[in-house]
């Protein structure tokens, strides 16, 4: 990555408040379309949050934090991991010693299992566990009110010889995987280099994920994700030896399946051809998982992995394990590649949503200057904007030029957490990084006046509308091209013959439409 240069209403009534019994996510009425962490009486944070992270179903919410004042907070401005209850409102400490003091190190890099409130994170802390005398960074994890205990050690429980950093989590807290320049963790470690290890912490077992058996990986490995269920851990590496027939000589995502053990590269073509660049230093490719493991997001440089990249920026992708197919997602609403770099992308468990940050400025009309968030619908092929004030308007400026954010999403993206410096909601005034939650509820559009039956008209008049004001942008298919239509407008001159015009109605922190207004017709 270079830097920048710059339903119908009844059914889809149900099938939300289904999944909202089913998955603890607050239905649209109970819940604030955009909220933000604030401090105790809604005050602002007084220092800046990021990195957040959301279980499966939406409901907690984990963060790390400079601010002194989101909850009781023995050790000030020391950066601090926090998890708020999105439906009670509450926030609590995560970064605490066993008596409930502070951590004397930063702590950061925060990520939930979707069951029992599991938070696993990094920290350059000592006192957080007793017998912490490895000086280095190590991994952590903290079940509600529990004791915190240590995950980055070997087998026999030794503590790490060398910094571990990077940590995610499956969804029942089982397994977790993480960076570590240690060489003491599992036998046999004489790369020199950082690994990815993952920690079954009911087995008490650590075992090394970027290595094929038998084989010393030839290269460094870092930035793990793991599959919800998991069985599947992604991550990149410059190593060589991997896989057969890396010969690219750049960084790749790979993908290893723990029950198997088989490795296997990602990032390649839908013809299986090895991408010809990677994400540029300093910067780093940044992959995640769904939670069955068929679907792996990416970001890369490379501009061979699918057809008509011409953009020469940082795209993101998605490689469909089961049909062994690439795409690019990072794409306008219309579906045309980004004008700049698109990067750190997230996606949701099912795999059907990925968010991205990106600096390019054609992918949603009348996006506001810089670096924004967004999420792609993978079934629709719609990109919406998330960086956006609660009803949908134009963000005002950024305090900070270059955020590099990574959004979270729950199942079904019904709310994506990121971090904003922009004056999203009406009380915040602290120009500090802030993290934000948004629910993305879907729209339903439909067509009040337009053609149908037979007209003469080449370029029919149409007027469209929708049920939540923040609808303001329809995208239309005409016939096999697809247009932004005017709310109260003519479409694009016809020729004789017949016709279909779909239209599905959205916003900037909206879904689209799932069940499109549709009119057939004949121009005479």
């Amino acid at each position: 990555m270079r830097p920048p240069r710059r339903t119908r209403r009844a059914a889809v009534a149900l099938a939300l408040t289904a999944a909202a019994a089913a998955t603890g996510v607050a239905p649209a009425q109970d819940a604030p379309r955009l909220e933000r962490v604030d401090a105790a009486a809604g005050a602002d944070p007084d220092g800046a949050s990021r990195r957040p992270d959301l279980s499966a179903a939406g409901r907690l919410l984990t963060f790390e934090s400079t601010a002194t004042n989101l909850a009781a907070d023995p050790n000030g401005a020391v950066r601090d991991v926090f998890v708020r209850d999105l439906a009670a409102g509450s926030t609590q400490l995560v970064s605490v010693t066993p008596d409930g003091g502070g951590a004397d190190g930063a702590s950061g890099g925060a990520t939930i299992a979707s069951g029992g409130g599991l938070v696993v994170f990094e920290s350059d802390a000592t006192n957080l566990v007793e017998g912490d005398t490895n000086g280095v960074r190590d991994i952590f994890a903290r079940a509600g009110g529990g004791p915190v205990r240590r995950i980055s050690v070997a087998a026999d429980g030794g503590q790490a010889n060398g910094p571990s950093a990077e940590p995610d989590v499956s969804m029942d807290g089982r397994f977790v995987t993480f960076t570590s320049a240690a060489d003491n963790l599992v036998p046999g470690d004489r790369n020199g280099v950082e690994d990815v290890f993952v920690r079954d912490t009911v087995a008490d077992t650590t075992r090394r994920v970027s290595a094929r058996a038998g084989v010393e990986p030839d290269g460094r490995s870092r930035a793990s994700a793991i599959a919800a269920r998991g069985r599947y851990v992604t991550f990149h590496s410059t190593a060589t030896n991997l896989v057969r027939g890396d010969t690219n000589r750049v960084a790749d995502v790979f993908l290893r399946d723990l029950r198997t053990g088989r490795i296997e590269r990602v990032s390649v073509s839908s013809r299986g051809v090895q991408q010809n660049r990677a994400v540029a230093q300093p910067f780093f490719i940044v992959a995640d998982v769904s939670r069955d493991g068929r679907f792996v997001v990416f970001d890369s440089d490379a501009d061979n992995l699918v057809r008509r990249d011409t953009n020469r920026d940082t795209d993101v992708f998605v490689r469909d394990l089961h049909f062994g197919r690439t795409e690019r997602v990072s794409l306008t609403v219309r579906g045309r590649q980004g004008d700049n770099d698109s990067y750190f992308p997230a996606i949701s468990p099912d795999g059907r949503y990925v968010g991205f940050s990106s600096f390019a400025g054609n992918l949603w009309p009348g996006d506001a200057a810089g670096e924004d968030v967004f999420v792609h619908d993978r079934r629709l092929g719609i990109t919406t904007l998330l960086t956006a004030t609660a009803d949908g308007r134009r963000r005002g400026a950024e305090a900070q030029r270059q955020l590099l954010r990574r959004p979270a999403l729950a199942v079904h993206a019904g709310r994506v957490a990121f971090t904003s410096t922009a004056p999203l909601t009406g009380a915040d005034r602290n120009r500090a990084e802030d993290v934000f939650v948004r629910r993305t509820a879907a729209a339903d559009g439909r067509i009040v006046r337009g053609p149908r039956g037979v007209t003469r008209e080449r370029r029919p008049r149409i007027r469209l509308a929708a049920d939540d004001p923040r609808a303001r942008v329809f995208v239309c298919r005409l016939d096999r091209r697809v247009i932004l239509c005017p709310r109260d407008g003519r479409l694009p001159r016809l020729r004789p013959g017949r016709h279909r015009l779909k239209v599905r109605a959205g916003g900037a922190g909206l879904r689209f439409d799932p069940t499109p207004a549709v009119r057939r017709f004949r121009v005479r």
